[in-house]
């Protein structure tokens, strides 16, 4: 009928919902870089690494937790963050919970905001990054709409006979988000920790993490970046090795005070149609993250842009 209806989004985020476990939990404030969670699938050796599918109770530092997008760990420590207030960020974003028959089949939310078994379009995924870099660079007072590929539009009073509710339009204030009613203040250095720590983190002079083949654009390495945090996803059917879609999303902003948000999403967004076998965002994904960091350096540092 022409209007996003987000209840029909079937599109699961996957990891990339762990960007909303962050915020929870740094906006708790009890939990730094080096806070211990539980992983029930970690091996003897390597627990500093990205090492997993081990059979072993073992503890793991928080850093290593985001840095390597782990399931069990993070389960885990949002369990005992609780239902409600994970239910409460999936609502602030706008995301939708997987569907579920009745109340006894109901995934519980903080399970599904790890594994981003909850659906979401591109563009709500790209407004939660905006929403998470306009807070990391001081600007969360603004109002952050659903990002378009259209750089203006005018209204030319004609009412859209389908859009009978202008309100839940896709372009309606109820889909803007003000960061700092989802993100506290306080919570700004723990959530940028979180959040960099797949371009970033290292153990034994070797850089771990899921996004370590651009761990070059981590801000800490980079002369040209003052901040950058992503993150990585890959969705599967419910044979583990079949991919559906591969996500990456985050935000960086340069020396010069330029910020982009970005997200990458490559796939079917069908859990029927997987379309590889054995490949995630590390390998399908980073490369078009190069191109497009590339891209975005040289639009910030433009005459042009400089202009605007």
């Amino acid at each position: 009928n022409g209007r996003y209806e987000p209840e029909r989004e079937i599109r699961a985020i996957a990891s990339v919902g762990k960007m909303m476990a962050a915020i929870g939990l740094a906006n708790q404030g009890k939990d730094t870089l080096q806070s211990i969670y539980m992983d029930n699938q970690a091996h003897e050796t390597g627990l500093g690494t990205c090492r997993r599918n081990g059979t072993l109770t073992k503890p793991r530092r928080a850093e290593v937790a985001f840095a390597c997008s782990l399931n069990r760990p993070l389960e885990w420590r949002m369990a005992k963050y609780g239902q409600r207030g994970s239910q409460t960020i999936i609502d602030k974003f706008g995301f939708t919970m997987p569907y579920a028959p009745d109340d006894q089949s109901r995934t519980p939310a903080s399970t599904a905001m790890v594994r981003g078994l909850i659906t979401a379009s591109p563009r709500k995924v790209h407004q939660m990054s905006t929403v998470i870099l306009a807070s990391l660079t001081g600007k969360g007072n603004n109002s952050i709409p659903l990002p378009f590929m259209v750089r203006n539009f005018q209204r030319t009073g004609l009412q859209n006979p389908y859009e009978k509710n202008t309100a839940t339009s896709s372009f309606g204030s109820n889909t803007d988000i003000i960061p700092n009613r989802v993100i506290r203040a306080s919570a700004r250095p723990r959530l940028k920790q979180f959040l960099s720590a797949p371009l970033c983190y290292t153990s034994g002079n070797k850089r771990h993490g899921t996004l370590k083949k651009v761990s070059n654009w981590c801000a800490a390495r980079n002369k040209d970046v003052r901040l950058h945090f992503a993150k990585t996803g890959t969705q599967v059917t419910v044979d583990a090795d079949q991919t559906v879609d591969v996500w990456v999303s985050g935000g960086i902003q340069f020396s010069n005070g330029k910020a982009y948000s970005y997200v990458i999403t490559v796939g079917t967004g069908n859990r029927n149609r997987a379309w590889a076998t054995k490949l995630h965002s590390s390998q399908l994904a980073t490369p078009l993250l190069k191109t497009l960091l590339k891209e975005l350096r040289n639009d910030a540092f433009s005459v042009n842009t400089a202009k605007r």
